[in-house]
């Protein structure tokens, strides 16, 4: 028996018994489109046609996580990045407004110029010494309290949050916070 597709207009061979049960479409994708009732919206990054139900319209829709992310990564880059931040992502500013509301946590006069001073020297020396690289939750503490030495009785592997911990009581007996 033939059928007209009542979504594309194509003319289709269906058994009589088939047409009793109601078939109407000549295929399962002309089947699938008619019953989608969302609506078509080009990808904001490469412009391809999008398919949507009504319920996930956004204010921007992609075809795939990878046109997201692409536009997200450019997007980032245009817009949201201001002139002045450091990489990073730090704002010049907020370091100004923890040295207003932290003047005491310094611990040592040179603490903020000292982020160049050789900084690795004491971990490849330690490094040397245990026979392993250090993983990155491990720090080289100088017992001494002297940065630049950097004699094997002098540094101390501590974890960070134990290294932390020891400066700031450190920090306390001596009055400064």
């Amino acid at each position: 028996m033939k059928i007209i597709c009542q979504y594309c207009g194509a003319e289709f061979q269906a058994k009589p018994s088939a047409v009793k049960k109601g078939k109407k479409y000549c295929s399962k994708s002309c089947y699938d489109a008619a019953q989608f009732k969302g609506v078509v919206k080009p990808c904001d990054y490469c412009g391809n046609p999008v398919k949507i139900s009504p319920s996930l319209v956004k204010e921007r829709n992609f075809c795939s996580n990878a046109c997201r992310l692409a536009w997200l990564s450019t997007y980032a880059t245009e817009h949201l990045n201001v002139k002045g931040h450091s990489a990073g992502h730090k704002a010049p500013h907020l370091t100004e407004l923890n040295r207003e509301r932290n003047p005491k946590l310094a611990l040592e006069p040179d603490a903020v110029k000292r982020g160049t001073y050789k900084a690795k020297e004491h971990r490849r020396r330690m490094e040397a010494i245990i026979g392993r690289r250090l993983r990155p939750d491990e720090d080289v503490h100088h017992i001494n309290g002297i940065h630049d030495d950097n004699r094997p009785e002098n540094l101390q592997i501590l974890s960070h949050t134990e290294h932390m911990r020891l400066h700031w009581r450190i920090a306390k007996e001596k009055g400064v916070v």
